[in-house]
C-alpha cells in the first residue's frame, strides 16, 4: 500500500520520502521521525506505519502497545516540538470496520460509539486517542481516515487480507479459497483508484478531524466470489472453517462527511472494479 500511494504522489511531480521500519528499497529509518528536525522538512506526512493486520494481531497479543503506539506518541511529541507553522498536516491511516465493530444496520457515521470486537480495532482506536488528544493539547494539523478494504492493486499471496485479490487468484491458479464461516460477511469494498483520489483530495484540502473513506455500500463474500467467477470465467472451490470472534461481519462506512469536506465522490463500482482486476491479472 506505501508503494502505491508513493506512486500515485510521485506522479504528478510531488517530492515523496518514504520511512520504514525495513532497511533499503529507497526508504528512510522510521526512527528518523523522532527528531523534529527530519519532521521540519514535510509539508504533509501521512502515517501508514503499521506493524499488523486484523488477523496478525491476534496471533501476536501485544505488537501495538509495544511498538505502533510508541511509535506514534514519539512522532506526535515531535510535531508539537516545531514552531506552529512549520508543523506538517499529518494523515492517519486508520480502519473503517475494525475500530467501529459490527454496523447497526446501516452504514457507520462518524459520530457513532466505536465497539471494535478485535484487538486490532482497539489499537487503532487507541492511536486515534492519542492523536486527538495531541491536536486538541497542541493544536496539531490532523486528519484520521477510517479506511474501508481498498482492492484493485496487488497484494502478496501469503498476505492474511484482501479476499478480491485472493478470490481471482485462486480462479487462475485452481485452488480452493480459504473462507471463515459460510461466505456471508459482509464488507465496504473500494477500488484502489478511488482510494487514492479521496487520500488525492485530503492532501490538497487538509480537513481536520476523523473522516470515514469507503464506498457507502457493503458486499458479501459469496457476492465477490460470484463476480470474480465471471470475470473470469473459472468456478472456484471453496473450503470453510469457522469464523474467528474478532472478524467484523457487517462493515459499510458512510462517507458523506468526507464527501462534503473535499469534493471527492467515488466512481467505480464493484462490479467494475472487479473486472479491472481480473482483467489485470489475466494480462488481457
Amino acid at each position: 500500500m506505501a508503494a502505491l500511494v508513493a506512486a500515485h504522489f510521485r506522479a504528478p511531480g510531488h517530492e515523496v520520502i518514504l520511512h520504514s521500519r525495513r532497511d533499503g528499497d529507497g526508504c528512510h529509518p522510521l526512527a528518523e521521525l523522532d527528531r523534529p528536525e527530519h519532521l521540519a522538512r514535510a509539508d504533509v506526512l501521512l502515517d501508514l506505519a503499521w506493524s499488523t493486520l486484523p488477523a496478525t494481531s491476534e496471533q501476536q497479543p501485544g505488537t501495538e502497545e509495544r511498538e505502533d503506539l510508541p511509535r506514534l506518541a514519539r512522532l506526535l511529541a515531535g510535531l508539537a516540538a516545531l514552531p506552529a507553522g512549520a508543523r506538517p498536516h499529518l494523515i492517519f491511516f486508520s480502519s473503517g470496520g475494525a475500530v467501529y465493530g459490527n454496523a447497526p444496520g446501516r452504514p457507520n457515521v462518524e459520530t457513532d460509539p466505536c465497539e471494535p470486537i478485535g484487538r486490532y480495532g482497539r489499537a487503532k482506536l487507541a492511536a486515534e486517542g492519542l492523536i486527538n488528544a495531541a491536536a486538541t493539547r497542541h493544536s496539531l494539523p490532523c486528519t484520521i481516515l477510517r479506511i474501508a478494504n481498498p482492492y484493485g492493486y496487488p497484494v502478496p499471496a501469503g498476505r492474511v487480507q484482501g479476499v478480491i485479490p485472493h478470490a481471482i487468484r485462486c480462479a487462475l491458479e485452481g485452488r480452493p479459497l480459504p473462507l471463515w464461516g459460510d461466505g456471508g460477511a459482509r464488507k465496504d469494498f473500494i477500488h484502489h483508484t478511488d482510494f487514492l483520489a479521496a487520500l488525492a483530495a485530503v492532501v490538497s484540502r487538509r480537513p481536520p478531524g476523523t473522516y470515514n473513506l469507503g464506498s457507502g455500500e457493503s458486499h458479501s463474500v459469496r457476492e465477490i466470489i460470484t463476480l470474480v467467477e465471471q470475470h473470469t470465467g473459472r468456478k472456484i472451490l471453496t473450503t470453510s472453517t469457522p469464523a474467528p470472534a474478532w472478524d467484523v461481519r457487517d462493515s459499510r462506512l458512510d462517507p458523506t462527511r468526507l464527501q462534503a469536506a473535499t469534493g471527492w465522490r467515488p466512481q467505480v463500482a464493484l462490479d467494475e472494479g472487479i473486472r479491472r482486476a481480473a482483467t489485470a491479472s489475466t494480462g488481457d
